[in-house]
């Protein structure tokens, strides 16, 4: 693979010189370089920071990943107590019928995530998951919730049709 232009390791001061030639006879000829440098060089602080960004933003989804890996549960059903009869053939959110809780570990406390905070996790881990480094993670996770998704949508049928079992039913689930 070239390191500089088209030069190979092996390339000598010659060959150099020979892409070099190439290269200036292209910016040469390039009326609007000055305009194309001066944008690239007014948008390089902006490519930084986006780059930066989205580094935190893997970073932070990771992590949030292995938190609910290693200490979550899902938790689908329901959520609060319905006394009304036309409560129970009601269709449900799904921010009423699933969240995760991160066991406490031994620096913190106990922490609640919902469905639209699950959501949110899902949408950027498959903005990132074609990065070879965090692909297993990513797609296990984007695994798991769509058929804690989908369980959510079974409950909702099985409740809007007045299954009596299902009224109040709440069920807890590994993320493993």
């Amino acid at each position: 693979r070239p390191l500089v232009f088209d030069i190979r390791e092996e390339g000598d001061f010659d060959d150099f010189k020979k892409a070099f030639q190439t290269m200036y006879d292209r910016v040469k000829g390039d009326e609007q370089i000055t305009k194309k440098l001066e944008d690239v060089t007014d948008n390089l602080q902006w490519f930084k920071e986006m780059q930066d960004l989205q580094t935190d933003t893997t970073k932070s989804s990771i992590y949030q990943v292995d938190q609910i890996k290693e200490r979550g549960f899902f938790i689908v059903g329901s959520m609060e107590k319905r006394s009304e009869l036309d409560d129970f053939f009601k269709e449900k959110r799904k921010e009423d019928i699933m969240r995760v809780k991160i066991r406490a570990s031994s620096k913190g406390e106990e922490k609640w995530l919902h469905y639209k905070d699950l959501k949110e996790l899902n949408d950027k881990l498959v903005l990132i998951s074609g990065q070879q480094n965090f692909n297993d993670k990513v797609n296990i996770f984007i695994e798991v919730f769509g058929k804690i998704r989908q369980m959510c949508e079974v409950f909702n049928e099985l409740n809007k049709c007045g299954h009596p079992d299902y009224q109040q039913w709440e069920e807890t689930y590994e993320f493993s």
